[in-house]
């Protein structure tokens, strides 16, 4: 996560990537806000856009996601 100095119209000033790679390098779970796709997640194969509120909200929701990729447990 880090902050942007320069922004464009419409966009926010903190840039995220947080990622969990398997070791054949699959990623798991993740995070990111790459443009043009804008705020998504990542898991289990799957992406669909996320709200991001808050980098504390990013960083628990990340880590839930990596604890529930790690226990073998369904995000349900």
């Amino acid at each position: 996560m880090w902050e942007i100095t320069t922004v464009k119209a419409g966009h926010r000033r903190v840039r995220y990537r947080l990622s969990l790679i398997s070791p054949a390098g699959d990623r798991v779970a993740g995070y990111d806000n790459y443009h043009p796709k804008g705020d998504h997640r990542h898991f289990r194969g799957v992406e669909e856009p996320y709200n991001y509120k808050d980098p504390e909200t990013l960083i628990h929701d990340f880590f839930k996601d990596v604890e529930l990729v790690l226990s073998g447990k369904d995000d349900s």
